[in-house]
């Protein structure tokens, strides 16, 4: 088994991208639900100061959009990616993170297809 020296090591805030699966969804309810979890993410990421004070308040303003943008009865899928690719350029930096954009960004485009 092998073992690893952390001793002195750091981590400011981590992201395992399996947390949320956006594979799976198919309904506008279910995105919504994935969506508002990605977002205490950012939220996590930002309380460990792993962004900047202003990368802070735009990928918070662009989440808020998305998710209301996702709750309204007939989400403009336009807007919604427009606010998910700024919070994951935003967060491209955070490995784990942007590769839970990325499929949120596949999975609204599939869901929204006819849009």
């Amino acid at each position: 088994m092998a073992t690893f020296h952390q001793q002195g090591q750091t981590v400011n805030y981590q992201y395992n991208a399996d947390t949320i699966n956006f594979e799976h969804i198919q309904t506008q309810a279910s995105l919504i639900v994935a969506l508002e979890t990605l977002q205490r993410e950012v939220d996590n990421a930002i309380k460990t100061k792993a962004l900047t004070q202003e990368q802070a308040l735009e990928a918070r303003q662009a989440m808020n959009q998305a998710v209301q943008q996702a709750k309204k009865d007939s989400p403009d899928k336009s807007s919604l990616l427009k606010h998910i690719h700024t919070v994951k350029d935003i967060v491209s930096g955070i490995g784990g993170l942007a590769t839970a954009f990325k499929s949120a960004i596949v999975a609204i485009t599939a869901l929204f297809k006819y849009d």
